[in-house]
């Protein structure tokens, strides 16, 4: 059972608790601290026959460590860097990787957390309240991956379980997961992104050091002003495929795989890889684009490698615009399940 709303949480302190919400909430941690704050906040409220939640000195507490060397599977708050707006807000991150040196700095793959697990969309990876030393349930923003600078992690207030390591590592290696992730949304288009608009401006500012290193670099070595930014792919299952009467197994899982990756200042692109059988072309189709401060001339273009073949497919340049198509070459025999790796990569002298 999802959590209930804190809408049909009240709804049960103003009546009978249903036995199916009874017995969520003896081992809901998150949903007892809601119901006694709900308690606290609306003191007129009946006496419910929902269980009593735990007196606040056995609520679960965060207690933040002095850790030098930050690691993969830390949660640490995240302070955007020192000149950002004043009104932007602390984020918890989770960090997808070691350290690495790059222009005399430490950098690391975070991934923004927050416990509103209800508004998951497919993008987001939901990690059980067992899987962290926080005693609660989280939703990791994967649409919302960057890189941050060591600087920017303040203090590191848990760290991944055994289990939810594996789960982590399982969703990062694009492996199906079942129901780890969001629900579709049906909703229109916003209005769950919506609850997430304070964590993107954050983000955004964190991951903006990175970006800005990486175009000095290039500019400073003479390069032709060509950046490259990895994208980062999410797997989701959709269901399951009927007989396949040439495999070993009699079904097998159907999976959606995006493609995205959110540039500091120029703009955000996700899209999917998809196979043209008549024309055997594999096809980038661009599903959502946000163009930030590219200025003018700016051109992109897809990279792709495969488990066919050493040698990269490129596609040529184009102005991403949502629905397009874009080809990244034909008669090679290639699959979308086959590609290991994309990159974006913009120039403005194309």
């Amino acid at each position: 059972m999802r959590c209930p709303l804190p809408i049909d949480w009240l709804d049960s302190l103003e009546g009978a608790a249903s036995e199916e919400r009874t017995f969520h909430l003896r081992d809901c941690r998150p949903c007892q601290l809601l119901v006694e704050q709900l308690r606290r906040d609306l003191p007129d409220l009946p006496q419910l026959r929902l269980v009593r939640a735990p007196d606040a000195d056995t609520w679960p507490r965060w207690r933040e460590h002095d850790t030098v060397s930050p690691s993969f599977g830390e949660i640490w708050w995240g302070t955007p860097p020192p000149g950002s707006q004043h009104d932007l807000v602390r984020v918890p991150l989770l960090l997808l990787s070691e350290s690495w040196q790059e222009g005399g700095r430490s950098w690391f793959d975070v991934v923004p957390l927050s416990t509103d697990i209800d508004s998951a969309t497919p993008l987001d990876l939901l990690i059980r309240e067992s899987e962290t030393d926080l005693r609660a349930p989280w939703r990791a923003h994967l649409r919302h991956q960057t890189v941050a600078e060591r600087s920017a992690l303040e203090t590191c207030i848990g760290k991944l379980t055994a289990p939810g390591r594996r789960t982590v590592q399982e969703a990062l290696a694009g492996r199906p997961l079942g129901d780890r992730f969001g629900s579709a949304m049906e909703e229109p288009v916003g209005s769950r992104l919506d609850t997430t608009a304070e964590i993107e401006d954050s983000v955004r500012q964190l991951g903006r050091s990175y970006a800005l290193m990486q175009e000095a670099g290039a500019l400073a070595h003479g390069l032709s002003r060509v950046l490259s930014f990895e994208m980062h792919h999410t797997a989701k299952s959709v269901g399951t495929m009927g007989q396949l009467s040439l495999a070993a197994a009699s079904s097998a899982e159907e999976r959606e795989v995006r493609w995205e990756v959110d540039v500091t200042e120029r703009g955000r692109l996700v899209g999917r890889l998809e196979h043209r059988a008549p024309d055997d072309e594999l096809l980038f189709v661009v599903e959502e684009t946000t163009s930030v401060q590219v200025g003018p001339g700016v051109r992109a273009w897809i990279v792709a490698w495969s488990k066919r073949q050493d040698q990269a497919l490129t596609s040529a340049p184009f102005l991403p615009a949502a629905g397009m198509q874009v080809s990244l070459g034909r008669d090679q025999g290639i699959f979308p399940q086959e590609v290991t790796r994309v990159e974006l990569r913009l120039s403005d002298e194309c």
